[in-house]
């Protein structure tokens, strides 16, 4: 309910906002009032909350007092404020006339300094028209005809004097105005300024309470309004200071914004990874329907084997206990989790992000440098460890840092408690790598077979005078079909992984040192099979 402000007829309590709970998308306040209650039934009213209010959330009750709580609504009141008093409105307009006033005197100045220019080039018009009347040739043959020429001159000077101060008092007038103007326009944006009116809103919490003793009594006030949220972000360190190379340090971070037009100053502030506002009906199955037909002659005649990309997902690194094919629905593994910041904080509804710190573990860590030759040309530095203490690693954007550097930004996905995971922190510019594949196709009519041989060559540098140690990773084909088969011969230096397909390998490469290594793999099938290009 909406009402135009005017005096209203109940006193009203200011509350006092003790704790904020955080979601996704809106927040959830506490406040408490201490009111002093006479014997009977009636309406109490309490300010202090947003206009943004949900009035459907809003829940009351007594935390201490004899008293009963009826029933609760929201009443909403519409303020028409003027920005500035009337002496403030007089003061501007006297600054208005002020500078009205500046701009006439200078209109005026700059009117007599034309008339007068327009004089001065008058008598000049004259003064050259009377020269032009002395004839030709004329010598001063007396001291008659010199006096005359002395006052020619003497004319000239003077009227020439003259021009030069009607120029100067034209300029001077110019900028007066010019000044006058600016004062004139400043003077009405700050008239209008002072004249707008502003529309305030405001919400009052109406509680029915019933009063069977007098005496004091608090009221708790909770509720939720939108305009608030929370995300988490993790800050990871390694090998810098005092951090050892084998640990990593994890510090998480909940940034908080909010602007419900309440300041919440000195407030408890937790955070819930919950979502209120989403729909909790699983969604109907639906019918998936399977057709088959009978193969053509073109079907029998040759299969066709399409090769695809596909990406190994799962929740954690290799060796997890709970390991998944995919990652779950919700960033908090789908368990509601609660946070809670030791210290109180103040938060502003400016719309500013406010850190609060809710984690910092020091983890055993392996810390190692791995290539990717198929994706790009460097090494990356890639850091493993088990969440082994504190509470789950929430998906989030991590600030990382190595060996006291700033080394970039990347995201971590939901890792819960005794899971291993992996971070990247950066990538080691001393290491160059090269990766050339050498393609070889033969098919044989007489047995009716193909076969497909390809030969991987990686060439890594060290330009450092360190030595580096190197986990390299290829990746070779897996067959899904009867009748193509893969074959890698054995090879030393590489570790093959059959069920996905990832070949490693370790590297120890001495300072300025540049080595060679070679992956084989063959693919082999009928030849009425149509083999991708590999």
């Amino acid at each position: 309910m909406t009402e135009t402000a005017q005096a209203w007829p109940r006193a009203i309590h200011p509350t006092t906002v003790r704790e904020v709970t955080f979601f996704e998308d809106r927040a959830e306040v506490v406040r408490t009032a201490d009111v002093v209650l006479e014997e009977g039934e009636r309406w109490l009213v309490f300010s202090g909350v947003t206009p943004f209010i949900d009035e459907r959330s809003v829940r009351v009750r007594l935390i201490s007092g004899k008293a009963r709580v009826l029933g609760a609504r929201i009443k909403r009141r519409v303020h028409h404020e003027e920005t500035l008093g009337r002496a403030d409105l007089d003061e501007r307009e006297g600054q208005l006339r002020r500078a009205e006033h500046r701009l006439q005197e200078a209109n005026d100045a700059t009117e007599r300094a034309r008339l007068r220019g327009e004089g001065v080039r008058e008598l000049l018009d004259r003064w050259t028209s009377g020269l032009s009347t002395v004839p030709r040739g004329l010598r001063a043959s007396n001291g008659h005809e010199n006096g005359r020429k002395h006052a020619w001159r003497g004319a000239y000077d003077a009227l020439a004097q003259a021009e030069a101060e009607v120029l100067g008092a034209a300029d001077a007038a110019r900028v007066q105005r010019v000044q006058a103007e600016d004062e004139v326009a400043h003077a009405e944006a700050r008239l209008r300024e002072g004249n707008l009116r502003h529309v305030r809103q405001e919400a009052l919490v109406e509680v029915r309470v019933r009063i069977d003793e007098p005496g004091e009594a608090r009221f708790e006030i909770v509720y939720r309004t939108p305009g608030a949220l929370w995300r988490p972000e993790h800050v990871a360190r390694a090998g810098e200071g005092t951090t050892a190379e084998d640990e990593l340090e994890l510090l998480t971070w909940a940034t908080v914004w909010q602007r419900t037009g309440e300041d919440w100053n000195d407030v408890r502030v937790r955070l819930s990874t919950a979502r209120p506002a989403h729909q909790a009906t699983p969604p109907l199955l639906e019918d998936d329907r399977l057709v088959t037909r009978r193969k053509s002659d073109a079907d029998r005649r040759r299969t066709v084997v399409e090769g695809r990309e596909q990406e190994i997902l799962s929740a954690a690194v290799s060796g997890a206990k709970n390991a998944v094919e995919q990652m779950p629905g919700v960033d908090d593994g789908g368990v509601p989790l609660v946070y809670e910041v030791r210290a109180r904080a103040d938060v502003r509804s400016d719309g500013r992000p406010v850190r609060l710190e809710i984690g910092h573990v020091r983890l055993p860590a392996r810390v190692e440098r791995v290539v990717y030759p198929e994706l790009a040309r460097v090494a990356h530095i890639r850091a493993t460890a088990t969440l082994s203490e504190g509470g789950p690693l929430l998906a989030g954007p991590v600030h990382v840092h190595h060996a006291g550097t700033a080394a970039g930004r990347v995201r971590t996905r939901f890792v819960a408690q005794g899971d291993p995971f992996e971070l990247g922190l950066g990538t080691d510019d001393a290491i160059r790598v090269r990766r050339d594949v050498e393609k070889e196709d033969e098919t044989s009519s007489i047995l009716g077979t193909q076969r497909r041989k390809r030969t991987v060559t990686v060439w890594l540098s060290n330009l450092s005078r360190e030595p580096k140690r190197l986990r390299v990773t290829e990746r070779v084909p897996v067959s899904e079909i009867d009748g193509v088969d893969i074959d890698v011969p054995a090879q030393h230096t590489w570790q093959i992984d059959a069920r996905d397909g990832f070949a490693t390998c370790d590297v120890e490469l001495a300072g300025d040192e540049t080595r060679k290594i070679v992956l084989v793999y063959e693919l082999r099938a009928t030849s009425k099979m149509v083999l991708p290009d590999l």
